[in-house]
């Protein structure tokens, strides 16, 4: 995949994401790192064993761009809200 694709990529996600619910937008934001390679750390989701230890935020990085917030769905925001700083930085170049 080119620069170029990955930029369609994740703006296209950005922009699904954006039309989600949090529960709807936490699993798609869970698919999309199986279809696209990432990362997903949800602090929640291994509390009960871990205890207090560990990461306090939920952490998503997909196509090169990272999301951080207090739940998956909030680490998605993040990330659709970065993704498209990418996108327009890009552009920006593109333009220049």
């Amino acid at each position: 995949m080119t620069g170029d694709q990955h930029d369609a990529t994740r703006f296209d996600l950005a922009l699904h994401f954006e039309t989600l619910g949090p529960a709807s937008r936490e699993h798609a934001a869970r698919l999309a790192v199986i279809d696209f390679g990432g990362t997903a750390i949800d602090p929640q989701a291994d509390r009960p064993r871990r205890g207090r230890w560990g990461p306090l935020e939920a952490e998503l990085s997909i196509l090169g761009v990272m999301g951080t917030g207090a739940t998956m769905a909030e680490a998605a925001t993040a990330w659709a809200r970065n993704a498209r700083r990418v996108h327009d930085a890009m552009a920006e170049d593109r333009a220049a």
